[in-house]
Protein backbone atom coordinates (compact mmCIF):
# COMPACT_ATOMS: atom_id res chain seq x y z
CA UNK A 1 0.00 0.00 0.00
CA UNK A 2 2.96 2.32 0.89
CA UNK A 3 4.99 1.30 -2.38
CA UNK A 4 1.60 2.54 -4.22
CA UNK A 5 1.06 5.70 -2.41
CA UNK A 6 4.82 6.65 -3.22
CA UNK A 7 4.75 5.49 -6.85
CA UNK A 8 1.32 8.22 -6.90
CA UNK A 9 3.00 10.77 -5.17
CA UNK A 10 6.29 10.16 -7.50
CA UNK A 11 4.12 10.69 -10.89
CA UNK A 12 2.52 13.81 -9.20
CA UNK A 13 5.83 15.06 -8.64
CA UNK A 14 6.74 13.74 -12.31
CA UNK A 15 3.75 15.65 -13.81
CA UNK A 16 4.22 18.88 -11.92
CA UNK A 17 7.88 19.43 -13.16
CA UNK A 18 7.02 18.53 -16.48
CA UNK A 19 3.95 21.07 -16.66
CA UNK A 20 5.82 24.08 -14.67
CA UNK A 21 9.19 24.07 -16.13
CA UNK A 22 11.72 24.94 -13.13
CA UNK A 23 15.02 26.29 -13.53
CA UNK A 24 15.66 24.45 -10.41
CA UNK A 25 14.66 22.45 -7.27
CA UNK A 26 15.67 23.37 -3.71
CA UNK A 27 15.17 20.75 -0.82
CA UNK A 28 15.65 21.59 2.44
CA UNK A 29 17.74 19.51 4.14
CA UNK A 30 16.26 18.50 7.58
CA UNK A 31 17.35 14.93 7.82
CA UNK A 32 19.04 12.20 5.96
CA UNK A 33 15.98 11.73 3.72
CA UNK A 34 16.53 14.73 1.68
CA UNK A 35 19.35 13.50 -0.12
CA UNK A 36 17.12 10.04 -1.11
CA UNK A 37 14.76 13.21 -2.02
CA UNK A 38 17.53 14.86 -4.21
CA UNK A 39 18.57 11.48 -5.76
CA UNK A 40 14.72 10.77 -6.87
CA UNK A 41 14.52 14.32 -8.23
CA UNK A 42 17.41 14.11 -10.52
CA UNK A 43 16.21 10.51 -12.09
CA UNK A 44 12.45 11.93 -12.45
CA UNK A 45 14.46 15.03 -14.53
CA UNK A 46 16.74 12.77 -15.95
CA UNK A 47 13.97 10.65 -17.21
CA UNK A 48 12.28 14.37 -18.33
CA UNK A 49 15.30 15.34 -20.13
CA UNK A 50 15.32 12.25 -22.26
CA UNK A 51 11.54 11.93 -22.60
CA UNK A 52 10.10 15.66 -22.65
CA UNK A 53 10.82 18.05 -25.98
CA UNK A 54 11.08 20.76 -23.74
CA UNK A 55 13.80 19.46 -21.40
CA UNK A 56 15.72 18.06 -24.32
CA UNK A 57 16.40 21.58 -25.80
CA UNK A 58 17.77 23.02 -22.40
CA UNK A 59 20.79 24.43 -22.92
CA UNK A 60 21.68 22.69 -19.16
CA UNK A 61 19.59 19.77 -17.07
CA UNK A 62 17.72 21.46 -14.26
CA UNK A 63 19.57 20.97 -11.19
CA UNK A 64 18.67 19.83 -7.97
CA UNK A 65 19.97 21.67 -4.96
CA UNK A 66 20.40 21.43 -1.29
CA UNK A 67 19.26 23.84 1.17
CA UNK A 68 19.76 25.16 4.88
CA UNK A 69 16.60 25.44 5.91
CA UNK A 70 16.81 27.46 9.12
CA UNK A 71 17.22 30.82 7.77
CA UNK A 72 13.90 29.98 5.83
CA UNK A 73 12.31 28.93 8.89
CA UNK A 74 12.62 32.35 10.43
CA UNK A 75 11.33 34.28 8.02
CA UNK A 76 8.53 31.51 7.73
CA UNK A 77 7.78 32.16 11.42
CA UNK A 78 7.93 36.16 11.27
CA UNK A 79 5.03 38.91 11.32
CA UNK A 80 6.91 39.89 7.64
CA UNK A 81 6.66 36.34 6.19
CA UNK A 82 3.14 36.75 7.38
CA UNK A 83 2.23 39.67 6.34
CA UNK A 84 3.97 38.61 2.73
CA UNK A 85 2.26 35.71 2.68
CA UNK A 86 -1.08 35.26 4.78
CA UNK A 87 -2.90 33.04 3.42
CA UNK A 88 -0.42 30.63 2.96
CA UNK A 89 0.78 28.05 5.45
CA UNK A 90 3.82 28.10 7.29
CA UNK A 91 5.76 25.12 5.19
CA UNK A 92 4.61 27.11 1.78
CA UNK A 93 6.21 30.44 3.31
CA UNK A 94 9.68 28.76 4.08
CA UNK A 95 9.69 26.97 0.75
CA UNK A 96 9.47 30.88 -0.86
CA UNK A 97 11.56 31.92 1.37
CA UNK A 98 14.24 28.93 0.40
CA UNK A 99 13.50 29.96 -3.39
CA UNK A 100 14.21 33.32 -3.27
CA UNK A 101 17.43 32.43 -1.01
CA UNK A 102 19.02 30.96 -4.45
CA UNK A 103 17.91 33.64 -6.34
CA UNK A 104 19.20 36.54 -4.25
CA UNK A 105 20.68 35.24 -0.98
CA UNK A 106 21.54 38.79 0.27
CA UNK A 107 18.44 40.00 -0.43
CA UNK A 108 16.79 37.51 1.55
CA UNK A 109 19.28 37.84 4.29
CA UNK A 110 19.03 41.50 4.81
CA UNK A 111 15.08 41.33 5.02
CA UNK A 112 15.51 39.42 8.38
CA UNK A 113 16.83 42.49 10.21
CA UNK A 114 13.91 43.93 10.83
CA UNK A 115 12.14 45.28 14.23
CA UNK A 116 10.50 41.46 14.18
Amino acid sequence: DNRLKREKDLESIKTFLAERHPDVVCIGVESRDAIFLMKTLENILSDLQRDDEYFQNLPEPVKVVLVDPEMAKIYAQSKKGEADFRDYPQKLRQGVSQGRRLQDPLLEFAQLFNYD
